[in-house]
Formats: structure tokens, sequence, C-alpha cells
């Protein structure tokens, strides 16, 4: 779990170099806090299964992200905060 208020200027320009679709994404957010949360699921995923290859997350036919080689996985946001949840075995899913 992480609190999106410490995020700091180094982790968007991490993102922003490592992860520029993401970073793309989250400027498009009118509210400061959408944008913090949405580069913040990425810092999780990150420190949860290393650098990935941003490109190659898809979506399943419920809207659940995947990369291929990798644990399944989802993550989800209320006010300041991301959670993530991660499984080798099952898909996974938190609301």
């Amino acid at each position: 779990m992480m609190n999106v208020s410490s995020i700091t200027k180094a982790d968007e320009k991490h993102i922003k170099k490592v992860y520029p679709l993401r970073y793309q994404r989250a400027l498009k957010y009118k509210d400061h806090s959408d944008y913090l949360t949405c580069l913040g699921a990425y810092l999780l995923l990150e420190k949860a299964l290393g650098e990935f290859d941003e490109k190659k997350i898809i979506l399943s036919k419920t809207g659940k992200p995947s990369l291929e080689g990798y644990p399944f996985f989802n993550y989800s946001h209320s006010g300041d905060f991301v959670v993530l949840v991660v499984d080798k075995i099952h898909e996974v899913g938190i609301d």
C-alpha cells in the first residue's frame, strides 16, 4: 500500500523516463490526487515485480491488467492510497 502524497519529484521523473505511456496518461487527469494515484500504481507494481515493459500490459475481458511472464496482479485506490495485490498462481482482484 502507498500513500500517494509521499510521491516525490524524483519518483515523477522516474515514471516519466521509464514508463512514458503511464506518465502521459497521468497528465490527462485534472485533479492532482488522481495524477498521483496513477503514478503510484506503477511505483507499487515496479516495487513488487521489478522494472517492466509497460507496452506488454494487457487487459482481460473483465478489465484486469496482466503482464506475460509475471505473477497476477491488481491494484485499486481510495483517497490518497493505492493498494496492490500480487499472486503467482491465481488471478486476483482488489477493490
